[in-house]
């Protein structure tokens, strides 16, 4: 089974910078990111777990999830900029952690309409041929 999902808008243009701290005694650096980040992965969160419900997913996959992640922009876009904060908007409804994300494939394209797109599978065969009608497409 595909589970597709139709994300609000994009995810913002993340200001994030590294801010030193200190993990267990010791200096480390993490990123911090801005307001807009967080509200944009709460409302995505918030429809995914909609979406999904609605396609019968009551909890999230186990094991790898093969996903396809479309972005639909009005200016170029480089076609990672929105990879981490949709990976992690759909942790813990999708899948319990976005390590199991993988493989990935992703595209970018312009359009006047906004939008994020994410189809998911555990399927690979599937995943192929997702892969062959949104990207190729």
């Amino acid at each position: 089974m595909i589970y597709a999902l139709t994300l609000p808008g994009l995810p913002p243009r993340a200001n994030a910078r590294l801010v030193p701290v200190v993990v267990a005694g010791r200096p480390a650096l993490r990123h911090r990111h801005g307001a807009g980040v967080k509200q944009w992965q709460g409302d995505a969160k918030v429809s995914a777990l909609v979406q999904l419900r609605q396609q019968g997913l009551w909890s999230p996959l186990a094991g790898r999830v093969a996903v396809v992640a479309r972005w639909t922009a009005k200016r170029p876009r480089d076609v990672d900029a929105g990879v981490k904060d949709t990976l992690d908007a759909l942790t813990g409804v999708l899948w319990v952690d976005d390590r199991q994300a993988g493989p990935l494939a992703l595209d970018v394209r312009l359009g006047e309409a906004e939008g994020t797109e994410v189809w998911a599978t555990v399927d690979l065969e599937a995943w192929l041929e997702t892969v062959r009608e949104v990207c190729v497409s």
